[in-house]
């Protein structure tokens, strides 16, 4: 590596150097969402390229509508433990909940609980929804349309604007794209109008409803014999399925919009990522200023091994609750889940300029130099730099607690991670890079010391274990607190942040550098 490449992250613990351009950070964004749902890596970036056709016929702003369209489900990490205690599995249950298949979603509760868990999740989705868009610097409109993505034409569902023309007209442009994207790919974009109309009937506005289906209509061509069904053309705007594919059509919709060569904090992407599991609260950033350390000290750029190690846990929000959150030994099939998501992590990071490198460090997290890791399984990596994560990755989950497990003190992880160091499993001078540092990797003038007028200590205390997931009452056993007392510190926190729920508490506090992994 040359001086400038050392030089490129003067501060390795600094992750606010850590940028990419808001198109990217979009496009990052809704592959996350689109893996939160089910659905396939470019969902998201179709449905987009559909709503800018639709918003250019309907006369609404062509720019919020797309961006909408890209970020509608940025909000699906927030609520997956929401979701997950409504649904057997939260993924396929949402995939089955988007094609219209309510047989086939896994509901745990009555029909009647399971509406009123339902309203409680869309609401945390919306706020995040609103959040992040703000967060990224973008128009109000885009965080008010983002804030409304589960209204109802009919003001039926989880209606709070009454339907209709109450509803932004950017909510209903992209909605309509989404769902029109879906059912298009799933059944036929003719029958996928026909579920529209019929089984999804008093959702979405009519007018644009007979827009795109004209659209559709004139922009269809004879077929020609013998051609399969699925060769007809898709709704305006959407190119052929496949994010490697010539017709990617969703990208480059992002990086036409305005401002697409903004720099914007990739950190966001990591703590969205993050937010699925409430025990990984703040482990992506913990994790890039380790390895970024160990990077500097071995003589390796820390910039693209601090970046990987933003973006590894973007394929992990495709694996279900369950899984994740087992208190005992995973089954096979579970298992073969957890194998692929660097594999996933690296599929999403595909085809976006000026992440190659990153993808590549990323899919290595779970490998191990004598063969026995994942998802490739061989041995040895071909650069120190690819050796990092993993080690860096093993040092930090011991130092955690995980749902099966307590976390180990730091002469307990450190003899673990001699011992993997001696079965040939890792690299040795990784892991005297990552012993030899100071605890915590934490940058000089970090957010969180710019925010320490913010929070008060005890409130800082409360924060951090309620970002991960503890009920009231726990977090006063563990902090020695009344339950009333905690519950006193969440509203005073929820008052300082300006946000209603615990998920867009966690979201803005990571971003402060409020949060640090337990």
């Amino acid at each position: 590596m040359t001086d400038p490449d050392l030089a490129a992250m003067s501060d390795p613990a600094d992750l606010d150097t850590l940028t990419v351009p808001l198109s990217t950070a979009l496009t990052l964004l809704a592959r996350m969402g689109d893996l939160s749902m089910g659905q396939p890596l470019d969902h998201s970036e179709q449905a987009a390229s559909c709503a800018a056709w639709l918003a250019r016929e309907a006369g609404a702003d062509v720019t919020t509508c797309v961006q909408v369209a890209l970020l509608r489900w940025v909000g699906c990490t927030a609520n997956a433990d929401d979701i997950a205690a409504l649904m057997e599995d939260d993924i396929q249950g949402r995939r089955a909940m988007l094609m219209l298949r309510p047989d086939k979603m896994g509901l745990r509760l009555p029909l009647d609980q399971a509406q009123q868990a339902g309203q409680v999740a869309s609401g945390i989705h919306c706020e995040v929804a609103s959040l992040v868009a703000t967060m990224l610097g973008l128009a109000p409109a885009v965080a008010q349309a983002l804030g409304n993505v589960f209204e109802r034409w009919d003001g039926g569902g989880y209606s709070r604007l009454g339907g209709g023309a109450a509803i932004p007209l950017a909510t209903r442009v992209a909605v309509l794209a989404s769902d029109m994207e879906i059912l298009s790919r799933e059944y036929g974009a003719e029958l996928g109008i026909a579920m529209l109309r019929t089984h999804g009937a008093g959702v979405h506005d009519p007018a644009l409803l007979a827009l795109l289906e004209r659209g559709w209509r004139a922009s269809r061509q004879p077929q020609e014999p013998g051609e399969p069904r699925d060769a007809l053309p898709r709704p305006p705007g959407m190119g052929d399925p496949g994010i490697h594919g010539k017709h990617d059509a969703g990208l480059p919709q992002a990086e036409r919009l305005p401002d697409a060569q903004r720099p914007v904090p990739l950190a966001l992407v990591a703590d969205l990522c993050d937010l699925k599991l409430p025990w990984l609260a703040g482990h992506s950033r913990a994790l890039a200023r380790s390895a970024a350390i160990a990077a500097q000290a071995l003589g390796i750029a820390p910039a693209p091994v601090a970046r990987a190690a933003l973006l590894q846990g973007l394929g992990r929000v495709a694996i279900p609750q369950r899984v994740w959150n087992a208190g005992g030994a995973l089954t096979t099939a579970q298992w073969e889940q957890v194998r692929l998501y660097p594999y996933r992590t690296a599929r999403g990071l595909g085809a976006l300029a000026g992440l190659t490198e990153e993808a590549e460090l990323a899919s290595h997290i779970g490998e191990r130099l004598d063969g026995s890791g994942y998802y490739r399984g061989a041995g040895g990596a071909a650069t120190l730099a690819a050796r990092i994560l993993p080690a860096a990755s093993c040092w930090h989950a011991l130092r955690a607690a995980r749902p099966w497990r307590p976390a180990f003190d730091a002469a307990a992880a450190a003899a673990q991670l001699q011992a993997e160091l001696q079965a040939g499993r890792l690299d040795g001078s990784v892991v005297a890079a990552l012993l030899g540092q100071t605890a915590p990797a934490t940058p000089a003038a970090s957010p969180a010391a710019r925010a320490a007028s913010l929070l008060s200590p005890r409130e800082t205390e409360v924060l951090a274990v309620i970002a991960r997931g503890m009920s009231n009452k726990e977090a006063a056993r563990v902090l020695g607190l009344s339950p009333s007392t905690v519950r006193t510190h969440m509203e005073n926190l929820f008052r300082k942040l300006e946000c209603n729920s615990r998920a867009a508490a966690t979201l803005k506090a990571a971003a402060l550098g409020l949060i640090t992994p337990a």
